[in-house]
C-alpha cells in the first residue's frame, strides 16, 4: 500500500476485559476504538483515520450474545455507510447470525465458507447475506494449518465492487491470514 488505510479493523484481539494487560492503544493519526472480550478469546478494536469524520453506532445491537462488535458509520460516495467488526466465538449456533447487519462487514466470524455446498446453517448463512444483495469479498482460505484450510474471515459489502478492492496478506502475524479491502481513495469523505 502507497499510502496508508483509513481505517483499520481488527478482530480476536484476545484482550480480556479483566486480564490487565497493557495494550498499545494509540497509532499516531488514528482514533481507537475497542470492545474487550469477557472470554479468553475474541474482542475486536478499530483504528479510524483522525481525518475523517465517523460517528459511533450505539443502535446496532450486538448480534450474539457471544460476540464482540464495533459498529461506526461515515461518508462514503456521498451517502453514509456503515462499517462493521465482529468477533463470533467458534461455538454459537450460525443460524442465530443471519441477519443484515451492515454495508462493510469486516470480521473472524468462525463460520468455514468452503463448507457452505454441505452444511446447510452455512448455506443459510451466505443465502441470507445474499438476499440483502451482500458480497463476499474474500474467497480463498484465510486460515491453513498442515491439515486445513478454512475461509473464516469475511468481508461482506453491499457497495459497488468497482470501488473496491479486497485481499488476503500472507504472513505469520497469527492463525489466521489478514484481510483487507481498499476503498478508492476518493470516495471517503474526510
Amino acid at each position: 500500500m502507497q499510502k496508508p488505510p483509513h481505517i483499520v479493523a481488527v478482530s480476536e484481539t484476545k484482550i480480556n476485559k479483566n486480564d490487565g494487560l497493557s495494550f498499545p492503544t494509540t497509532i499516531t493519526g488514528y482514533n481507537f476504538l475497542h470492545s474487550d472480550s469477557e472470554k479468553k478469546s475474541g474482542g475486536v478494536r478499530s483504528y479510524i483515520d483522525s481525518s475523517i469524520s465517523y460517528q459511533i453506532k450505539t443502535d446496532i445491537p450486538n448480534v450474539l450474545n457471544d460476540s464482540e462488535s464495533l459498529w461506526i458509520e461515515i461518508n462514503l460516495h456521498k451517502k453514509p455507510c456503515i462499517i462493521g467488526v465482529i468477533y463470533r466465538h467458534p461455538r454459537y449456533d450460525i443460524s442465530a447470525f443471519t441477519e443484515n447487519m451492515c454495508e462493510i462487514l469486516r470480521g473472524d466470524i468462525n463460520i468455514n465458507l468452503m463448507q457452505q455446498n454441505v452444511i446447510p446453517q452455512v448455506r443459510n448463512y451466505v443465502n441470507a447475506y445474499k438476499s440483502y444483495k451482500c458480497l463476499e469479498l474474500i474467497t480463498k482460505p484465510t486460515r491453513i494449518t498442515p491439515s486445513s484450510s478454512t475461509l473464516i474471515d469475511h468481508i461482506y459489502t453491499a457497495l459497488a465492487l468497482d470501488k473496491l478492492s479486497p485481499g488476503i496478506l500472507i504472513n505469520d502475524l497469527s492463525d489466521n491470514l489478514p484481510i483487507f479491502v481498499l476503498i478508492k481513495p476518493a470516495h471517503v469523505k474526510k
